[in-house]
């Protein structure tokens, strides 16, 4: 596994602490990456253990977007902490002004950087400014609208749909990875933290990640026993069996952490005490040749020699602080990223369609303001998935009907038996589950979820066995339900058109099904380049469409298919961009 550990320094009156965290990491024979912002650049005491620290121990120094304020900055900083909620020109001005005082002080300029976010025009004027930045940590995982709740209103910093492991961007929407080399940018982005991937789902993944403190503040430790943050470590490196040895973690606990503050209920020595555990155990797996710690721009240069941008990530997730057993499983290639939800009986609880290529830039003077996630078309936490009050929300899932009885398998939950990962297509193999109807009809059903690699494409197989039939006969049904957005609340859907039968039919908000007999209905949603198919090759089959009310504005395409014996059924969604 690669390792990165980022230290920023803060206010000059941090330096204590940072020093103390430098020592740690180096004791324990690691590098860090200090990150030094422009308000640092007039702080000589803070210039001078920098340097020292980069010539005497090798570590890196980058440019942090963190701090624009100081000498220089009065006329444009007003009250703007974010970087990148400039205007496009107001952000070349600050990296023109930062690299001026740079080349004033340093020896050279940096090849990495960090910021909370960098959208695409940031890293636009970044490539303009600070052509030598190859890497940098460009965004907080998924720290959308449950951290901003979490954090009464006052983190305004929605940019979900990224990527969790370290990726090459594309130059129009940066949290989408680049789908081939002519729209890669030369940078490779890593997250801040590295986040929990099944408790981030369900609820604020800024307690649940490598930053012990933080997982303090969530309440998952008894003062300084806290097993949580070592099996996260451990979590990780195991995902190593699914991406062909490769594993990635980094570490990013700012001085703030570490000293008396509002963060924490505990004094400062309970959460030096969990960081130290966290660097001790990963230093003790670097002596045994189990993880690597570098530098960013090493990383970055390791990330270009041995990664391929297409590659797909896999991350097998099993919740492991609660007890839950719980299974989730994330897959994501150029062209989507899925996860597939056990709990749901193997539905889809998020799905972020990168193929439609969908182009975001930030700040005042974009249409898209301060919301620079890239859109899901299904995202059962924010959309409610399985039914909870009046209905169901986005989703995914398989039913059977018999007779006037329907079983929701979103109602069964399951758990992962085992992953086939192949060179074309990797294959999610669920546990069955059995079923029965109060008619005496009852068996098994055995799922399989296949991902083609970048076909946008993911293949639902059901292998159905009865062990007795009823008196009624036997329907299964393939059921999604989809509602684009960014946020909780709604987007128009007056632009959405549903397909049967390669007939278009606008959305009118009626809340009325359309059907016929047909192997292949679909969506277009234009407001995000985006069309989709649900198919299949069985001819007995009949599909539906039905646009939402206001109530419930979502788009639900369902196919039906009669099932007379023992058989293995086979559809699938496809996502892919309307031509321009």
């Amino acid at each position: 596994m690669q390792f990165n550990i980022f230290h920023r320094i803060g206010s000059e009156s941090h330096l204590s602490i940072v020093s103390r965290q430098q020592e740690l990491v180096h004791g324990l024979g690691m590098n860090a990456t200090l990150f030094l912002s422009y308000r640092n650049l007039f702080e000589p005491e803070v210039l001078a253990f920098a340097l020292e620290q980069s010539a005497k121990y090798g570590d890196e120094i980058g440019l942090g977007l963190h701090d624009l304020g100081g000498p220089g900055m009065e006329d444009i900083e007003g009250n703007n902490p974010a970087f990148w909620l400039f205007d496009f020109a107001t952000k070349k001005i600050v990296l023109e002004r930062i690299r001026h005082r740079w080349e004033e002080l340093m020896p050279g300029l940096p090849t990495s950087a960090a910021c909370y976010h960098l959208d695409s025009s940031s890293l636009d004027a970044l490539e303009e400014f600070w052509p030598t930045v190859k890497t940098a940590v460009g965004g907080c995982f998924e720290e959308g609208v449950r951290v901003f709740h979490g954090c009464n209103h006052s983190w305004h910093l929605f940019n979900e749909g990224m990527p969790w492991n370290p990726y090459v961007p594309s130059r129009n929407h940066s949290l989408r990875p680049a789908a081939n080399t002519g729209e890669a940018r030369d940078i490779v982005l890593v997250p801040h933290l590295m986040r929990d991937m099944s408790l981030a789902y369900e609820g604020r993944n800024d307690f649940w990640a490598s930053h012990p403190p933080n997982v303090a503040r969530g309440m998952g430790n008894e003062a300084t026993f806290c097993p949580y943050d070592l099996n996260l470590v451990d979590q990780f490196r195991w995902q190593e069996k699914f991406n062909h040895g490769y594993a990635y973690y980094n570490t990013f606990v700012g001085a703030s952490w570490l000293k008396w503050g509002p963060n924490s209920e505990h004094p400062p020595e309970v959460n030096w005490r969990l960081y130290e555990q966290m660097l001790t155990y990963l230093a003790e797996l670097k002596s045994e040749g189990k993880v690597k710690a570098m530098t960013l721009s090493a990383y970055g240069e390791w990330h270009r020699q041995h990664r391929k941008p297409s590659s797909p990530q896999r991350y097998w997730a099993k919740e492991m602080l609660y007890g839950s057993g719980k299974h989730y499983f994330w897959y994501q290639d150029t062209a989507m990223r899925c996860l597939i939800d056990t709990t749901q009986g193997g539905s889809i609880g998020d799905l972020r369609p990168y193929c439609s290529q969908y182009p975001v830039r930030l700040g005042a003077d974009t249409p898209h303001l301060q919301f620079g996630t890239y859109p899901y078309l299904i995202q059962s936490q924010h959309r409610v998935g399985f039914p909870n009050h009046h209905e169901d929300g986005t989703r995914t899932t398989f039913l059977l009907v018999c007779g006037e009885e329907t079983l929701d398998f979103a109602t069964k939950r399951t758990k992962i038996q085992r992953l086939a990962l192949g060179d074309d297509e990797d294959q999610v193999i669920l546990e069955a589950i059995p079923f029965a109807f109060a008619n005496g009809c009852q068996g098994v059903v055995r799922s399989r979820i296949v991902f083609p690699h970048r076909s946008g494409r993911i293949v639902f197989r059901r292998e159905i066995e009865l062990e007795s039939e009823g008196a009624n006969p036997l329907f299964a049904h393939e059921y999604c339900k989809l509602a684009p957005g960014i946020t909780e609340y709604p987007q128009r859907m007056d632009t959405v058109a549903m397909v049967l039968e390669a007939e278009r039919k606008p959305y009118k908000y009626s809340g009325l099904a359309q059907s016929m007999d047909t192997t292949e209905v679909g969506a277009e949603f234009p407001d995000f380049n985006l069309s989709v198919a649900l198919a299949t090759t069985h001819s007995a089959c009949r599909g539906s469409v039905r646009d939402g009310n206001l109530f419930s504005p979502f788009v639900t395409l369902q196919l039906e298919l009669p099932i007379q014996s023992s058989t293995t059924i086979e559809s699938w969604l496809t996502l892919s961009k309307i031509p321009e």
